[in-house]
Protein backbone atom coordinates (compact mmCIF):
# COMPACT_ATOMS: atom_id res chain seq x y z
CA UNK A 1 0.00 0.00 0.00
CA UNK A 2 1.52 3.25 -1.21
CA UNK A 3 1.19 6.04 1.59
CA UNK A 4 -0.55 9.29 0.89
CA UNK A 5 1.96 12.14 0.56
CA UNK A 6 2.38 15.17 3.22
CA UNK A 7 0.01 17.88 2.72
CA UNK A 8 2.29 19.79 4.61
CA UNK A 9 2.98 23.28 3.09
CA UNK A 10 6.78 22.75 4.90
CA UNK A 11 7.93 19.64 3.64
CA UNK A 12 10.72 19.90 1.17
CA UNK A 13 10.44 19.60 -2.29
CA UNK A 14 13.16 18.37 -4.38
CA UNK A 15 11.38 18.50 -7.75
CA UNK A 16 9.67 21.09 -9.84
CA UNK A 17 11.17 24.46 -10.50
CA UNK A 18 11.44 27.43 -7.94
CA UNK A 19 9.52 30.49 -9.10
CA UNK A 20 10.62 33.51 -7.17
CA UNK A 21 8.97 36.62 -8.41
CA UNK A 22 9.46 38.05 -5.29
CA UNK A 23 13.22 37.22 -4.50
CA UNK A 24 13.90 38.47 -8.26
CA UNK A 25 11.98 41.59 -8.08
CA UNK A 26 14.03 42.26 -4.62
CA UNK A 27 17.32 41.72 -6.11
CA UNK A 28 16.99 43.97 -8.98
CA UNK A 29 15.68 46.72 -7.05
CA UNK A 30 18.54 47.01 -5.13
CA UNK A 31 20.88 46.75 -7.64
CA UNK A 32 19.11 49.74 -9.06
CA UNK A 33 19.33 51.69 -6.01
CA UNK A 34 22.95 50.88 -6.02
CA UNK A 35 23.92 52.39 -8.99
CA UNK A 36 21.69 54.88 -11.12
CA UNK A 37 20.27 56.18 -7.46
CA UNK A 38 23.19 56.37 -5.21
CA UNK A 39 25.86 56.31 -7.76
CA UNK A 40 27.67 53.73 -6.49
CA UNK A 41 30.92 52.73 -7.38
CA UNK A 42 32.76 49.37 -8.39
CA UNK A 43 35.08 48.91 -4.95
CA UNK A 44 34.55 46.50 -2.34
CA UNK A 45 34.25 49.00 0.52
CA UNK A 46 32.61 52.55 0.96
CA UNK A 47 32.00 54.59 -2.04
CA UNK A 48 33.51 57.83 -1.52
CA UNK A 49 32.09 59.68 -4.46
CA UNK A 50 30.22 62.62 -3.09
CA UNK A 51 27.00 62.04 -4.83
CA UNK A 52 27.12 58.51 -3.12
CA UNK A 53 28.12 60.07 0.46
CA UNK A 54 25.48 63.21 0.22
CA UNK A 55 23.06 60.32 -0.91
CA UNK A 56 23.53 58.14 2.20
CA UNK A 57 22.87 61.32 4.28
CA UNK A 58 20.25 61.54 2.22
CA UNK A 59 18.37 58.69 2.63
CA UNK A 60 20.02 56.53 4.73
CA UNK A 61 18.42 56.01 8.50
CA UNK A 62 19.74 58.23 11.51
CA UNK A 63 18.68 56.99 14.59
CA UNK A 64 19.11 60.64 15.93
CA UNK A 65 16.49 62.12 13.52
CA UNK A 66 13.60 59.35 14.46
CA UNK A 67 14.49 60.06 18.55
CA UNK A 68 14.83 63.26 18.10
CA UNK A 69 11.31 64.85 15.97
CA UNK A 70 11.94 67.67 13.51
CA UNK A 71 15.81 67.35 13.77
CA UNK A 72 17.55 66.73 10.47
CA UNK A 73 21.32 66.82 10.51
CA UNK A 74 23.66 67.97 7.57
CA UNK A 75 26.71 66.88 6.26
CA UNK A 76 29.23 70.29 5.80
CA UNK A 77 30.46 68.55 2.19
CA UNK A 78 26.25 68.39 1.27
CA UNK A 79 25.54 71.93 1.76
CA UNK A 80 26.52 75.20 0.41
CA UNK A 81 28.74 76.95 3.72
CA UNK A 82 28.06 80.88 4.13
CA UNK A 83 31.54 82.81 3.45
CA UNK A 84 33.56 79.79 1.26
CA UNK A 85 35.52 78.26 3.84
CA UNK A 86 35.43 77.70 7.65
CA UNK A 87 37.79 79.00 10.68
CA UNK A 88 40.70 76.71 9.53
CA UNK A 89 40.44 78.08 6.08
CA UNK A 90 38.43 74.30 4.47
CA UNK A 91 36.71 75.44 2.00
CA UNK A 92 33.18 73.09 1.61
CA UNK A 93 31.33 74.22 -1.97
CA UNK A 94 28.46 72.05 -2.73
CA UNK A 95 29.68 69.73 -5.60
CA UNK A 96 26.08 68.44 -6.63
CA UNK A 97 23.48 71.83 -6.29
CA UNK A 98 20.64 69.30 -6.71
CA UNK A 99 21.36 67.02 -3.85
CA UNK A 100 19.21 68.47 -1.07
CA UNK A 101 19.05 66.72 2.25
CA UNK A 102 15.11 67.08 3.27
CA UNK A 103 13.88 63.48 2.85
CA UNK A 104 11.65 62.63 5.21
CA UNK A 105 12.69 60.97 8.31
CA UNK A 106 10.27 58.23 7.89
CA UNK A 107 10.86 57.69 4.64
CA UNK A 108 14.58 56.60 5.15
CA UNK A 109 13.37 53.80 7.37
CA UNK A 110 12.56 51.88 4.31
CA UNK A 111 15.04 53.43 1.82
CA UNK A 112 17.96 52.78 3.77
CA UNK A 113 16.95 48.98 3.40
CA UNK A 114 17.59 49.00 -0.07
CA UNK A 115 20.41 50.77 -0.06
CA UNK A 116 23.92 49.83 -0.03
CA UNK A 117 27.82 50.69 0.83
CA UNK A 118 29.87 48.84 -1.68
CA UNK A 119 29.59 45.66 -4.07
CA UNK A 120 30.89 43.05 -1.30
CA UNK A 121 27.74 44.42 0.96
CA UNK A 122 25.76 44.64 -2.16
CA UNK A 123 26.61 41.50 -3.51
CA UNK A 124 26.27 39.42 -0.35
CA UNK A 125 22.52 40.63 0.03
CA UNK A 126 22.14 39.98 -3.46
CA UNK A 127 23.45 36.12 -3.82
CA UNK A 128 22.58 35.16 -0.55
CA UNK A 129 18.68 36.43 -1.30
CA UNK A 130 19.04 34.38 -4.31
CA UNK A 131 20.51 31.31 -2.48
CA UNK A 132 17.52 31.23 0.56
CA UNK A 133 14.61 33.11 -1.22
CA UNK A 134 13.28 30.98 -3.58
CA UNK A 135 12.08 27.77 -1.01
CA UNK A 136 11.25 30.07 1.25
CA UNK A 137 8.64 32.37 -0.87
CA UNK A 138 7.09 29.18 -2.38
CA UNK A 139 6.46 28.23 0.97
CA UNK A 140 5.16 31.31 2.65
CA UNK A 141 3.78 32.86 -1.06
CA UNK A 142 4.53 36.42 -2.56
CA UNK A 143 2.90 38.22 -0.13
CA UNK A 144 3.76 35.93 3.16
CA UNK A 145 7.37 36.13 1.92
CA UNK A 146 7.90 40.01 1.20
CA UNK A 147 6.00 40.50 4.93
CA UNK A 148 8.83 38.79 6.42
CA UNK A 149 11.91 40.76 4.42
CA UNK A 150 10.28 43.93 5.22
CA UNK A 151 9.58 43.17 9.33
CA UNK A 152 12.90 41.82 9.28
CA UNK A 153 14.01 45.00 7.51
CA UNK A 154 11.94 47.28 10.09
CA UNK A 155 13.35 45.20 12.97
CA UNK A 156 16.61 45.74 12.55
CA UNK A 157 15.99 49.55 11.67
CA UNK A 158 14.21 49.33 15.64
CA UNK A 159 17.08 47.85 16.56
CA UNK A 160 19.25 50.02 15.80
CA UNK A 161 17.20 52.78 16.89
CA UNK A 162 16.65 51.17 20.64
CA UNK A 163 19.93 50.71 21.24
CA UNK A 164 21.76 53.87 19.51
CA UNK A 165 19.01 56.35 19.65
CA UNK A 166 21.49 59.33 19.49
CA UNK A 167 23.49 57.79 17.21
CA UNK A 168 24.24 60.67 14.66
CA UNK A 169 25.16 58.52 11.65
CA UNK A 170 23.28 57.49 8.49
CA UNK A 171 23.43 53.32 8.16
CA UNK A 172 22.21 51.82 4.85
CA UNK A 173 22.15 47.99 4.19
CA UNK A 174 19.50 45.00 3.21
CA UNK A 175 21.73 43.03 5.70
CA UNK A 176 19.04 42.71 8.29
CA UNK A 177 16.40 41.95 5.67
CA UNK A 178 18.33 39.01 4.44
CA UNK A 179 19.04 38.06 7.49
CA UNK A 180 15.16 37.00 8.38
CA UNK A 181 15.16 35.44 4.73
CA UNK A 182 17.69 33.26 5.95
CA UNK A 183 16.20 32.72 9.55
CA UNK A 184 12.73 31.96 8.44
CA UNK A 185 14.62 29.55 5.33
CA UNK A 186 16.33 27.78 8.36
CA UNK A 187 12.98 27.04 10.42
CA UNK A 188 10.38 26.48 7.32
CA UNK A 189 12.71 24.39 4.96
CA UNK A 190 14.70 21.98 7.23
CA UNK A 191 17.19 19.79 5.94
CA UNK A 192 17.53 21.70 2.17
CA UNK A 193 20.94 21.50 0.61
CA UNK A 194 21.20 24.79 -1.64
CA UNK A 195 23.07 26.45 -4.31
CA UNK A 196 26.21 27.03 -4.81
CA UNK A 197 27.24 23.70 -4.76
CA UNK A 198 24.79 22.05 -2.77
CA UNK A 199 25.91 22.81 0.90
CA UNK A 200 24.07 22.80 3.69
CA UNK A 201 22.14 25.81 4.94
CA UNK A 202 23.84 25.86 8.27
CA UNK A 203 27.32 26.04 6.15
CA UNK A 204 25.55 29.17 4.10
CA UNK A 205 25.18 30.53 7.27
CA UNK A 206 28.11 30.71 8.58
CA UNK A 207 29.11 32.00 5.25
CA UNK A 208 27.16 34.51 5.71
CA UNK A 209 28.17 35.37 9.33
CA UNK A 210 31.74 35.59 7.92
CA UNK A 211 30.92 38.00 5.07
CA UNK A 212 29.51 40.35 7.56
CA UNK A 213 32.56 40.86 9.56
CA UNK A 214 33.97 41.54 5.98
CA UNK A 215 31.94 44.26 5.50
CA UNK A 216 32.57 45.74 8.58
CA UNK A 217 36.10 45.75 8.35
CA UNK A 218 35.63 47.53 4.81
CA UNK A 219 32.75 49.85 6.72
CA UNK A 220 30.88 49.23 3.83
CA UNK A 221 27.84 49.53 5.66
CA UNK A 222 28.68 53.11 7.16
CA UNK A 223 30.01 55.49 4.06
CA UNK A 224 29.35 57.95 6.79
CA UNK A 225 30.50 56.77 9.95
CA UNK A 226 31.49 58.37 12.62
CA UNK A 227 32.57 57.28 16.31
CA UNK A 228 29.95 55.11 17.94
CA UNK A 229 29.15 53.54 15.06
CA UNK A 230 30.13 49.64 15.78
CA UNK A 231 27.02 48.81 16.91
CA UNK A 232 24.74 49.52 13.59
CA UNK A 233 26.67 46.30 12.71
CA UNK A 234 25.55 44.18 15.47
CA UNK A 235 21.85 44.92 14.45
CA UNK A 236 20.74 42.73 11.71
CA UNK A 237 20.54 39.99 14.73
CA UNK A 238 16.89 41.22 14.93
CA UNK A 239 15.91 40.29 11.32
CA UNK A 240 17.72 36.96 11.82
CA UNK A 241 15.56 36.61 15.08
CA UNK A 242 12.32 38.23 13.70
CA UNK A 243 12.65 35.54 10.51
CA UNK A 244 13.13 32.55 13.44
CA UNK A 245 10.21 33.66 15.41
CA UNK A 246 7.69 34.68 12.10
CA UNK A 247 9.10 30.90 10.68
CA UNK A 248 7.88 28.82 14.15
CA UNK A 249 4.85 30.88 14.33
CA UNK A 250 3.96 30.27 10.61
CA UNK A 251 4.75 26.25 10.83
CA UNK A 252 2.17 24.77 13.38
CA UNK A 253 4.96 21.72 13.96
CA UNK A 254 7.39 23.96 15.83
CA UNK A 255 4.19 26.22 17.80
CA UNK A 256 3.77 25.65 21.39
CA UNK A 257 1.05 23.08 21.74
CA UNK A 258 -1.35 24.51 23.74
CA UNK A 259 -3.72 22.44 26.26
CA UNK A 260 -6.71 23.24 27.92
CA UNK A 261 -6.06 22.05 31.85
CA UNK A 262 -8.58 19.40 34.17
CA UNK A 263 -9.28 21.22 36.92
CA UNK A 264 -10.70 19.80 39.65
CA UNK A 265 -14.96 19.80 40.58
CA UNK A 266 -15.80 22.54 42.91
CA UNK A 267 -16.93 21.23 46.43
CA UNK A 268 -20.82 20.99 46.32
Amino acid sequence: MRSAPDPSPFREDRGGRLLAPVTIVLAVAMLLVYFPFQHGELTLGASRGIEFRCNAVEYGLIPYEVTHSGKQLTDPFCQPQPGGADEAGHEHPRTDPGIVADAPTWLTVASSTFMHGGLLQLGGSVLFLLIFGPRLERRLGPAGYLAVFLLAGLATAGALIALAPDLPIATIGSTGAVAGVIGAHLVLVRGARLTPFELPASMLLAAWILLQVAVANLDAAQPVAGAGGDIAYLVPAGGLILGLLSAIRLNPRLAPEVRACRTSAPPS
